[in-house]
């Protein structure tokens, strides 16, 4: 099996001298572009350098012996074992038969890993300054700059209703807490500067926090949880009145993209009355031009926000609004009905499951054998390996890596083609937690009678479209992150049957 990356993508960085290197820069990269190991060693310091990022960006594994490793760029900080093949001089009459050795899935992780540290440190001039600015900052113990919310130039705001329960988590319509681990961030320092996106931002929050143990939230860490039945569990009687779980009771923000369909989008709006957890709607306004003041807003129990993105893009729908203000985050197509328990029980399986996209409609990347290439497959298939962002729920944190750490080549594909951009954000998800998504309930497609034919899936080139941007984005990252999975998520009592007929389900119909 070879495992290789695109290498047209990953351009060498000026800086490096290759005066003591043999050959030409364009036959060095060519040859390491089809290998696998690279020997890392020189005369002196530079020469070592070189010959790693060389190597990095090609995709090839460096062979470094134990004695170079602080000759290593950055190596107060970048854990270069994670990357590298390290081997001590007495193992050099091994050395080939540990490299034959090596399985395929840890060659993989080498690559990935090398591949991420060469575009976050090592790509251009530009970042490997921004790199040593970021050396010192960490060595003297300073935070990084908080990440920037994307302001919008245009917002407009309804008013809302509130909502009125003796539930006491229909009332949670708080915002979530950010930047709770200012003064712990120096703990995670080596976690951070060793996993994408690295260490230039400082995010308000992150998928990944700690979770308490199950007896926290009943003595001692009470504030923020709700069990169910106070702990004491039930069917759903009980469980609809509190969220129950490992996590603290929060809220959630619906974001729609939405393109000249007002009055459909205001009936849709309208079914969001009185949504259990719903903290906001964030509106994005894709179309030219304001909102049309005689445009009637229904008034909803949670406000509503309209904002606009810098131009009409696809990219609009993971810009990082200011206006968010919750980590869980629904994002819906303005032709997407789903029912009040469709929502809230995707969202409980989220909150188990936050760094990965939930959501409904699930697609799969299949391979054509015939052309040796990916296609978008849209048919009915026992594995799925997209989760559709028309109808899913994320984490406010892919939005800023979506807008800031992304490639930018895949933000302006999907300009391009005005096409992909749900494909993009399962991409770099999957890049980041090798998981795939999770696609709760048996809902599969969303057929609007109303929308005409302006949809942009109507198109004839839309299907061919997104099998271009799987192999280009493919492409951009050097290998198909999208991973397979083949099960989806329902209720634990869905269509159980009750001896006692005082019991209900957890939900009604999902």
């Amino acid at each position: 099996m070879v495992l290789r990356y695109g290498s047209s993508k990953n351009p060498m960085p000026e800086p490096f001298t290759d005066g003591d290197l043999p050959g030409s820069l364009d036959s060095r990269l060519s040859m390491l572009g089809n290998s696998t190991f690279a020997i890392v060693t020189g005369p002196n310091i530079p020469s070592v350098q070189t010959r790693l990022i060389e190597a990095l960006s090609q995709a090839t594994i460096p062979v470094v012996v134990t004695s170079e490793l602080h000759n290593l760029p950055f190596n107060d900080f970048i854990d270069w074992r994670l990357s590298c093949v390290v081997f001590t001089r007495s193992q050099l009459g091994i050395l080939p038969s540990i490299l034959k050795s090596m399985s395929d899935n840890d060659l993989m992780a080498l690559k990935r890993r090398g591949r991420d540290l060469f575009m976050q440190y090592f790509a251009n001039r530009e970042r490997i300054v921004e790199t040593s600015l970021e050396v010192l900052r960490s060595r003297v113990g300073l935070r990084a700059n908080p990440v920037p919310n994307y302001a919008t130039p245009y917002k407009k705001t309804i008013s809302h209703l509130g909502l009125s329960s003796n539930a006491d988590y229909l009332l949670n319509l708080r915002e979530s807490p950010e930047y709770l681990s200012n003064y712990s961030f120096l703990i995670k320092q080596h976690h951070i500067w060793n996993t994408f996106p690295g260490p230039f931002w400082a995010y308000p929050h992150d998928p990944d926090k700690a979770v308490l143990p199950s007896e926290a939230k009943f003595r001692g860490s009470e504030r923020g949880f709700r069990p169910i039945n106070f702990g004491k569990g039930g069917d759903g009687k009980f469980f609809r009145l509190a969220l129950g779980g490992d996590i603290e009771s929060e809220s959630f923000t619906i974001l729609i993209l939405t393109y000249k369909r007002e009055q459909l989008l205001m009936q849709m709006i309208k079914d969001f009355d009185k949504l259990p957890n719903l903290h906001s709607v964030v509106v994005v306004w894709n179309a030219p031009g304001n909102v049309s003041h005689t445009l009637v807003w229904p008034i909803i129990s949670a406000p509503i926000h309209v904002v606009k993105g810098p131009k009409n893009s696809l990219n609009n729908r993971f810009l990082p609004y200011e206006e968010i203000k919750t980590e869980a985050v629904l994002s819906l197509d303005d032709d997407v009905f789903l029912t009040h328990e469709e929502i809230l029980l995707t969202f409980r399986v989220w909150r188990e499951n936050r760094e990965r996209i939930v959501g409904l409609p699930g697609r799969l990347h299949s391979w054509d054998p015939e052309s040796q290439s990916w296609f978008y497959n849209n048919y009915l298939s026992c594995e799925l390996s997209l989760v559709l962002t028309g109808a899913a729920f994320l984490h406010k944190y892919y939005f800023y890596l979506y807008t800031y750490s992304m490639p930018a080549l895949i933000r302006a594909r999907v300009d391009q083609f005005m096409n992909c951009e749900d494909i993009a954000i399962n991409f770099l998800v999957s890049h980041i937690t090798r998981k795939p998504p999770i696609k709760a309930t048996a809902k599969r497609t969303f057929y609007c009678a109303q929308c005409g034919e302006d949809s942009l899936w109507i198109d004839s080139s839309h299907l061919t479209e997104r099998s271009e941007c799987i192999n280009f984005f493919s492409q951009v990252y050097g290998y198909n992150p999208l991973m397979s999975t083949q099960y989806r998520a329902d209720s634990i009592l869905y269509r159980s049957v009750f001896a006692d007929p005082d019991m209900v389900a957890c939900f009604d119909k999902v």
